[in-house]
């Protein structure tokens, strides 16, 4: 206990020691040993503590307040790397440090305000706990470091170190909220505290944070650039790899309309211009980032666009299947020759093509959120395409 108490006057050490003595020895020491490892001197452990007993708060509340307001009462040694890594890192459990909660504690006593209470304000007083007065969107504006609070008591500007609690508390309490998605809001939180989404790289990126489902470049890069090839040979093969063919028989599955870009460079300026404007813009980030939290799912976002191109299934109902065997229709199909995959969309049986194209409207992107890499920051393009306007999911 000395190591812990150095600095201390003969008297502090022995009301720190009465203070704790409910806990027995080595759990006192468990309790003030992660504090020390912090950083915290004797004098911060003991005004904390004595402040907190002075409050009427006695050995088991004290250690469960400081359990709350830090996140653990492990040392290092005792500790996994997520319990001694800061919540502000993805994956991180630790919320204040002993000198931050000393920081905290002595605002708290300072201002009047209720200890009893204090995991649950600022060192500036704002009660962060109460929904009605921090909201979704407030606790990630709390999130900020680049936004400074008044005391509510003193109305002076909080300190540096006031803004970093503050930004733990809110960080923690967002989490606590929505644990569902708490691994996601640290990612989001990681990029720039939160303030804005991660930048838009490239749609082969974007596919690679949407695991496992993600399928720009797989279903709408045309000419080798991803797994759909666009042919205009008059080809009876059966290579599933061809816009035509997705559209004709719906593999993979599609409503009346295929669509692909030419090239990934082109997608990529659609898919991007698509984004700064409705998702990354400032005015609207915010509401995303709050659909993120909350794990709401997004509206797609469309932006009117004419590049690209869209195929659509010529004969019978565009939205279901050719069908294949003696009597179906693909075999009446093949009886008027070799008609081409993409062609007329009306005129001679003979003559129409298999599919035909129809103008490309806009794109669509659809945004979700995603945990399984710490790069994309907690969202990723799930798919994104040329639309017709009939706006049907591909």
């Amino acid at each position: 206990m000395v190591e812990y108490t150095r600095g201390l006057q003969g008297h502090e050490v022995v009301e720190l020691v009465r203070h704790l003595s409910d806990l027995k020895p080595q759990p006192t020491l468990d309790l003030v040993a992660p504090l020390h490892a912090d950083g915290a001197t004797g004098e911060q452990i003991y005004n904390i503590v004595d402040k907190f007993w002075k409050a009427k708060m006695y050995a088991g509340e004290i250690k469960s307040k400081l359990e709350d307001l830090r996140g653990n009462l492990k040392t290092s040694a005792a500790s996994t790397v997520a319990e001694r890594t800061s919540i502000t890192q993805p994956g991180g459990q630790k919320k204040l440090s002993g000198p931050e909660i000393a920081a905290l504690v002595e605002a708290t006593a300072m201002a009047k305000r209720t200890l009893s209470e204090v995991e649950k304000i600022y060192p500036t007083g704002q009660k962060f706990t109460d929904a009605t007065q921090r909201d979704v969107d407030q606790l990630w504006k709390d999130c900020d470091t680049t936004v400074t609070l008044k005391d509510a008591a003193s109305s002076k500007n909080e300190t540096g170190e006031q803004k970093r609690i503050r930004q733990k508390l809110a960080l923690g309490e967002l989490m606590r909220r929505y644990p569902g998605t708490k691994r996601r809001i640290q990612q989001i939180f990681a990029h720039d505290e939160g303030r804005t989404p991660r930048e838009f790289v490239s749609v082969e990126a974007e596919e690679g944070y949407a695991q496992p489902d993600g399928h720009v470049v797989r279903y709408h890069v045309l000419n080798g650039s991803g797994e759909i090839a666009r042919r205009y040979t008059d080809d009876w093969g059966t290579d599933t790899h061809t816009l035509a063919y997705r559209a004709a028989f719906k593999d993979p599955p599609c409503g009346a309309v295929a669509s692909a870009w030419s090239s990934v460079d082109e997608a990529n300026a659609v898919v991007k211009a698509a984004l700064d404007a409705l998702f990354r813009h400032p005015d609207h980030w915010p509401e995303y980032r709050k659909k993120l939290t909350v794990n709401t799912p997004f509206p797609e976002l469309r932006l009117p666009s004419t590049v690209g191109v869209c195929l659509k299934k010529t004969d019978g109902n565009p939205t279901v299947a050719y069908t294949t065997g003696t009597t179906g229709q693909w075999t009446t199909i093949q009886s008027y020759g070799s008609r081409p995959w993409i062609g007329a969309a009306d005129g001679p049986v003979g003559g129409r093509g298999i599919t035909h194209e129809v103008p490309v409207q806009n794109v669509t992107v659809i945004v979700r959120g995603y945990e399984s890499v710490s790069n994309a920051h907690g969202w990723a393009v799930f798919t994104a395409y040329p639309d017709d306007g009939y706006h049907e999911v591909q």
